[in-house]
């Protein structure tokens, strides 16, 4: 925990702002607050939020991005993003330390409309007893875990999935192909999900009908699953 410190009382008042004002759930604001104080721990600067420059941004960014998974990342940052816009709005600070930092691409996995409770409501949807359960949630997580399109997650196929290194290779807008990390999470839920799509792709090719070897993710007739079906999951 921080000392008593200007900082301290910052971020007592952001908590309460959240509970209160913006209605969000003691699970989502301990979570902000376990972020934020780990932040200021991190740069060793309790006494003023004036001390930090972008030296100091950077060298928790970096810190971040080596030693945390993607989904960690990106939450940790979302939240100190938040704390300072709200100091800014407040005439607490004259300038947001994010401001001018380039922020690295792990932070933007979280889709900044969805709250921690929500996201963490959304992977769990797919209920156990579900046929589709496996498929949807390995879905789900890369979703989380990549931001990439669902457009992207549709055309995603076999040879692109690198599981053991744990990275997928994207085709996206013209044609462009990039390489993103996924998280653990993501993997172990692929694959989970890549056990079952083999099961019931033997099955239906031991019955004489037709299948879709290329694509990831299949629907009910093992054809490749539609954007439009990915977002009704």
């Amino acid at each position: 925990m921080l000392k008593d410190s200007g900082i301290k009382k910052e971020i007592e008042q952001f908590l309460n702002h959240l509970k209160v004002e913006r209605g969000y759930s003691q699970h989502t604001v301990s979570a902000y607050g376990r972020d934020i104080e780990q932040f200021f721990s991190f740069v060793d600067r309790t006494k003023n939020i004036h001390d930090l420059d972008s030296r100091l941004i950077r060298s928790y960014c970096y810190y971040l991005i080596k030693y945390k998974k993607n989904s960690t990342s990106a939450r940790k940052l979302s939240a100190l993003r938040s704390f300072f816009r709200f100091l800014l709005r407040e005439a607490k600070i004259k300038n947001d330390p994010l401001e001018k930092i380039a922020m690295p691409k792990q932070g933007k996995y979280i889709p900044v409309f969805l709250t921690v409770d929500e996201v963490f409501s959304l992977l769990k949807a797919p209920g156990d007893n579900d046929t589709y359960a496996s498929r949807d949630r390995a879905a789900l997580e890369i979703l989380y875990s990549t931001g990439m399109r669902v457009s992207e997650l549709s055309g995603l196929n076999m040879d692109r999935l690198e599981l053991a290194n744990g990275m997928v290779r994207v085709i996206g807008k013209g044609n462009r192909e990039r390489i993103v990390p996924l998280g653990r999470p993501a993997i172990k839920a692929l694959e989970d999900y890549l056990a079952e799509r083999e099961k019931l792709l033997t099955a239906r090719i031991q019955k004489g009908k037709a299948v879709e070897g290329k694509a990831v993710f299949l629907n009910g007739r093992r054809g490749r699953l539609t954007s439009r079906s990915i977002q009704r999951l």
